[in-house]
């Protein structure tokens, strides 16, 4: 079966249309139907060839396409700049003259024209089962070279059909169609069967365009003429043709009904990277509104988080979700189940240690796709697949607000891959909130500090492996983080009667609170930590007994060096 492949490049370097749900934003990546409008307008202002309206209605009804863009990090918004210009969409009397017709006057209107720069990176849309695509496919390289602009007419491009030797390398992100609107990093409108016949309605320009011929010909001749011209105007305006007050229909806009989601492909490692048991894919919650909070907040916010998950959660409830089986006994380590973490500024050099959001980390094991979507739609999700806010109380601290990351997502904090080093992974880690210790040691760390640190190295040792991953070849253990901007660990703490985690610690320089030993009124250790692989390691890391909660939770350091 054949393959299609349609790529652009943007002749400026940037991207200059408008997000149908927000005037003020760019619109980026750009939809599969704004592409599929390009060709269209292209067919309809020459001439509407046979053989290429033919290939036209075969690929809106081909389906959504892949798109294969820039990098992310390559692509950015650029601020945007109000115009005063003359328009043509007002012709009332102005005293803004055109330069090309000083008999002519234009209202001076605001315009905005938001813009993403990309730079001379090429783009790609493809169906990878085409169906007969040979057929149509020198229809579609006519139409392609007659394409000048996808979206507004500053926004010039060169298109063109793409041969099976030119498809884009991995320096290329892609975006798939997904089924799940919970594993959607963006909704695109695609085409569908039809859409080319109802452009022509919805824009109107044939009416323009007829109201242009009658009225020149009303203006221009006399006799039987400019009579039958006056005669079809009313007809088709409702309205008498008059000279002094006939204007043109306005120009609507074409409408997409049909939003698909899309999520980001992750692309497989070159190298044989080691992972724990929790997936690549974390589902990300930026902080929307509400108090400022310290990363010392961690297990208020987490524990209020993962109640909110189970009560919104549809019964029966998945064991992945509830940590244990139906009959109430424990998950074993290779099953695992969801883990809620801290996405905290840390770790460069204007890091404050503040919350930007929280993370779902789901178990390989049990969490498949359409499971997430059922179990997490309706906290996360609103109408119309869009996510919606998801408020937390978090008694003392406030309120807080989050709702689900999108594509245009760029603070670091907020990617998945800054925690996870996908695709390549990474060597060393270091901890951004302290590592719980799975049990107390037995040895004193006042009296014999070396033989303390060996027992802590083994036991943060062996908290890797409970999670898939290889033992580390070096463990380095302090109190202060090697991430700047997270406080410190402190190794002895006694837990205050009816202490429940909402820890009065929210100050930077506190130290993260106490996390309980259970069935006990003491707390357990915690220390910060250095880890070094003898391989490359793909997170999410979250290690020790407060892994489900955000403590122990690593931030990838890079290489050996770091």
């Amino acid at each position: 079966m054949s393959s299609l492949t349609i790529a652009w490049e943007y002749l400026t370097g940037y991207a200059v249309a408008t997000d149908a749900g927000n005037l003020t934003q760019p619109e980026w990546p750009p939809h599969p139907a704004r592409v599929f409008m390009a060709l269209a307008a292209a067919w309809f202002e020459t001439d509407e060839d046979a053989e290429e309206g033919k290939a036209l209605r075969w690929l809106e009804a081909l389906g959504d396409p892949v798109l294969s863009l820039p990098e992310r990090e390559d692509v950015f918004e650029r601020s945007q700049v109000m115009l005063y210009v003359p328009v043509n969409d007002r012709t009332d009397a102005s005293v803004a003259i055109l330069q090309s017709a000083p008999s002519l006057t234009r209202s001076r209107q605001p315009r905005s024209m938001p813009r993403t720069w990309v730079g001379n990176a090429t783009c790609y849309m493809h169906w990878p089962e085409a169906g007969d695509a040979d057929a149509y496919r020198q229809g579609l390289k006519q139409l392609c070279s007659k394409v000048s602009r996808i979206g507004h007419s500053s926004s010039l491009v060169r298109m063109w059909v793409v041969e099976a030797e030119e498809l884009p390398n991995g320096k290329h992100e892609c975006l798939l169609p997904a089924d799940n609107p919970l594993d959607a990093a963006t909704h695109l409108r695609c085409a569908t069967t039809g859409l080319l016949d109802v452009l022509p309605v919805q824009t109107g320009i044939p009416r323009i365009e007829k109201f242009a011929v009658l009225d020149q010909i009303c203006r221009t001749t006399n006799g039987e003429d400019a009579k039958s011209a006056k005669a079809e105007y009313e007809k088709e305006f409702g309205e008498k043709w008059k000279k002094s007050s006939s204007k043109p229909p306005g120009l609507g806009r074409p409408v997409v009904r049909h939003e698909r989601p899309y999520v980001r492909q992750r692309w497989q490692a070159d190298s044989p990277a080691a992972s724990s048991y929790f997936d690549t894919d974390m589902l990300v919650l930026r902080y929307q509104a509400g108090p400022r909070l310290p990363v010392t907040s961690t297990l208020a916010v987490t524990k209020v988080l993962r109640k909110a998950v189970m009560d919104e959660c549809p019964d029966p409830l998945p064991k992945w979700i509830a940590g244990h089986n139906g009959d109430s006994s424990p998950l074993t380590d290779s099953e695992g189940h969801v883990a809620y973490v801290p996405l905290a500024n840390v770790g460069h050099q204007h890091a404050d240690g503040s919350l930007l959001g929280l993370a779902i980390l789901f178990p390989r094991a049990w969490a498949d796709r359409r499971g997430r979507g059922r179990a997490l739609s309706p906290l996360v999700m609103g109408t119309g697949r869009r996510p919606k806010d998801i408020v937390l109380t978090l008694g003392s601290l406030g309120i807080w607000q989050l709702t689900k990351t999108d594509y245009s997502e760029q603070r670091h904090t907020l990617l998945a891959e800054t925690w996870t080093a996908f695709p390549k992974g990474s060597q060393v880690w270091a901890s951004a909130t302290p590592v719980v210790l799975d049990r107390f040691p037995k040895t004193d760390r006042a009296k014999d500090r070396e033989s303390w640190l060996a027992e802590v190295a083994d036991t943060i040792a062996k908290s890797c492996e409970q999670i898939q991953l290889p033992r580390p070849i070096h463990v380095e253990i302090d109190t202060t983080c090697w991430l700047r901007g997270s406080p410190r660990a402190i190794i002895k703490q006694r837990r205050l009667r009816g202490h429940s985690g909402s820890h009065n610690a929210t100050k930077l320089g506190d130290g993260f609170p106490a996390y309980p030993a259970k069935g006990t009124n003491a707390s357990r250790p915690q220390v910060h930590v250095r880890l070094v692989f003898g391989q490359p390691v793909v997170g999410p890391l979250s290690i020790g007994a407060g892994r489900f909660f955000g403590y122990g939770f690593c931030k990838p350091l890079g290489g050996l060096t770091e």
